[in-house]
């Protein structure tokens, strides 16, 4: 059996797969492109999303965080008043000193009590005389 060869047929053939391997290169050239281009517009809308949810990620940071801020405010202006009131609020030596000075007013009041009992008794003593004796 003897094979012949016709370069003319192995020529042809030879383009023939070129021209389908060609062909083929330029589909799949095609497809990754439109492939590539679809993963592109899925990335983009991804990170489209994401930026999205890291902005409203941010605005309720931000919204807690001046929250959180005026209610330390409110809290800093509650301590300023109590700290004030605090100053001016009654001390244990404060209490002591107004004890010794109403002991102090008690005694003074005491002993005048028995000096007024005294000029009392005095009053009664002379008008009861007067009484007696009349006024010559």
């Amino acid at each position: 059996m003897i094979i012949e060869i016709n370069y003319l047929t192995v020529v042809i053939a030879g383009a023939v797969l070129s021209a389908f391997a060609g062909v083929l290169w330029a589909v799949g050239r095609t497809f990754l492109q439109q492939y590539g281009s679809m993963l592109a517009d899925q990335l983009a809308a991804h990170r489209a999303s994401e930026q999205k949810v890291a902005a409203d990620i941010q605005a309720r940071l931000d919204r807690m965080e001046s929250d959180q801020a005026a209610k330390l405010r409110a809290i800093d202006l509650e301590l300023d008043a109590l700290r004030s009131s605090s100053a001016k609020a009654l001390t244990h030596g404060d209490l002591d000193d107004l004890y010794v000075k109403v002991n102090a007013t008690s005694n003074s009041v005491s002993k005048m009590e028995g000096l007024l009992s005294n000029v009392n008794d005095t009053l009664r003593m002379i008008l009861s005389r007067i009484a007696d004796k009349g006024l010559s």
